[in-house]
C-alpha cells in the first residue's frame, strides 16, 4: 500500500498545471490551424499570429517540472527522516 505524505497535494497540483499547459498549447495549435480543419482561410488567417504557448512552451513547462523534482526530493528527505512506525498494523482496531 502506498504511504501518504505531505508531498502528494502539491505534486497533484503541479501535474494538473503541466496537463493544463499541454491542453492550452494544443488548443492554440488548433486555433492557428483552423484552415486545415475546414474553416475558411480568410477567417482562419486572423488567428495565425496567436503564438503565446508556441513561443513560451519550454519556459512554461520548465518551472512546474523543476518544482515537481523539488517536491519529490523534499518528500524523499521527509520520508527518510521520519520515524519508523513499527506495529502500525498490529495496533489497528479489529
Amino acid at each position: 500500500m502506498f504511504e501518504k505524505n505531505y508531498a502528494e497535494g502539491p505534486l497533484h497540483f503541479l501535474v494538473l498545471t503541466l496537463a493544463l499547459i499541454d491542453f492550452f498549447a494544443l488548443m492554440e495549435n488548433f486555433l492557428r490551424n483552423l484552415e486545415h480543419l475546414g474553416i475558411n482561410e480568410e477567417t482562419a488567417k486572423v488567428f495565425w499570429e496567436v503564438t503565446f504557448f508556441y513561443d513560451y512552451f519550454a519556459y512554461l513547462k520548465s518551472v512546474p517540472m523543476l518544482l515537481c523534482v523539488a517536491v519529490l526530493y523534499i518528500g524523499f528527505i521527509a520520508r527518510r527522516n521520519a520515524p519508523l512506525q513499527v506495529g502500525y498494523l498490529e495496533s489497528a482496531p479489529k
